[in-house]
């Protein structure tokens, strides 16, 4: 969530080109005007600005400080803008920038564009206006891979609970509908896809839209653990592992942005492990996979932020799911006599289920909190344990290059 300022007027009917020629009035909403009423029922409440429709306006109760842009396409929206207060526009690292600025006698002024599932303005107290891209006053719309087990399917349980619209990807609908038994599905859509297939990845998302309209938020949760020396791992091995962790992850979001971006609003929000950030002895393909996964997403961050679209890299630790059950953990087919630390740690992992530190109903929770609050880091942790194991890897790889400072200072050429 970025703070943008303090409104100083609130005073709606005013023109972006009064703010512009330094008219002391120059917000065009005021807090508790919330737009999303149909533009000709209502477009006599404001008159229009050169060049663009009329924005009408409707007050709704309870919610006296929000502000929504009105529905539609940018075209029928116009430009919409917001008197701050003398506070600078600050954009931080990761974010999107919140429009053009120009200067009101009042100090700055933004022009938003808004859009039909774009970017909503909330005051959390009084007058302070904030940037929001998760619905607030209509069910939010989620796209989640892997749901038929484990956090996946602990996360679309909580959905439901909430009223949100879920789109689930399984191998199995069958199994996802009898593990969801007691909850009301009514605003579930459980899909059968394949993630690795990009037309069915493609399909996926066209029904999603079809059945609630704009994605809200994406979560690829989809995946499995290996555990096995790199040795011992096969060829199939790595390109099974990477055919789903990837591949799979690569067609859905290829599928979702161009609906993100058209809407400059969006989350997604990839369930890579603190494996994706620190490697142990025996996890060699699953940590690969996950490195992968995080350096990706770092990237489409940094790509998508002047879109409105965020990225969040979630790194769990160890949860009571079913990550290390027969059903999510593979093994090697063969195995050689050098290891005997893997095979001892393959023992204690399968005897581990029901003894980890992690509530999954609780991630659940807190992906869900990561996507309404939208103003997290670029990676969270989810478990002390994964907390704890975080902070060790900064301070191991800050010593790392102390360590080897000088020796890479020694590489440049003098001049």
């Amino acid at each position: 969530m970025l703070a943008a300022g303090r409104v100083q007027v609130q005073r709606a009917g005013d023109r972006l080109d009064d703010a512009v020629r330094g008219n002391d009035r120059p917000a065009l909403f005021q807090p508790g005007v919330v737009v999303d009423r149909d533009l000709r029922e209502l477009g006599h409440l404001l008159p229009p600005q050169a060049g663009h429709p009329a924005h009408p306006v409707v007050q709704r109760q309870p919610a006296p400080h929000r502000v929504d842009l009105a529905a539609g396409t940018p075209e029928e929206v116009g430009e919409f803008s917001v008197a701050l207060g003398h506070l600078p526009i600050v954009a931080p690292a990761g974010r999107r920038r919140l429009g053009r600025c120009v200067l009101g006698s009042d100090g700055p002024v933004v022009a938003l564009r808004g859009g039909g599932s774009g970017p909503m303005l909330e005051s959390s107290e009084p007058k302070d206006l904030m940037i929001m891209s998760y619905p607030t006053g209509r069910p939010a719309t989620w796209f989640v891979t892997g749901t038929s087990r484990g956090l996946g399917l602990d996360l679309v349980k909580a959905l439901l609970d909430r009223g949100a619209n879920v789109a689930a990807t399984t191998r199995s609908t069958e199994r996802l509908l009898a593990a969801l038994d007691g909850h009301d599905t009514t605003n579930l859509l459980p899909l059968r896809v394949r993630l690795t297939d990009e037309d069915q990845v493609t399909d996926a998302i066209r029904q999603t839209e079809e059945r609630f309209g704009a994605l809200a938020v994406v979560v690829n949760n989809a995946g499995y653990g290996y555990l096995a020396a790199v040795e011992e791992t096969t060829d199939a091995d790595v390109r099974q592992m990477f055919d789903v962790q990837i591949n799979g992850t690569w067609n859905v979001l290829r599928a979702a942005l161009p609906g993100f971006r058209a809407a400059r609003a969006g989350h997604v929000i990839n369930i890579s492990s603190i494996l994706g950030l620190v490697s142990f002895p025996g996890w060699g393909l699953y940590c690969a996979a996950k490195y992968a996964v995080e350096g990706m997403s770092e990237s489409l961050a940094a790509e998508v932020a002047d879109h409105g679209i965020k990225i969040t890299i979630v790194e769990p630790g160890y949860f009571n799911a079913d990550f290390l059950t027969s059903d999510s953990l593979a093994l090697p087919e063969r195995t050689t006599d050098g290891y005997p630390a893997i095979r001892e740690m393959v023992a204690t992992h399968q005897a581990m289920p029901g003894s980890q530190l992690g509530d999954p109903a609780k991630a659940a929770a807190a992906i869900i909190a990561i996507a309404e609050r939208g103003d997290g880091p670029l990676r969270q942790q989810l478990g002390s344990d994964s907390s704890g194991i975080a902070a060790a890897k900064v301070q191991m790889l800050t010593a790392d290059i102390e360590a080897g400072r000088e020796l890479a200072h020694s590489t440049d050429y003098v001049r």
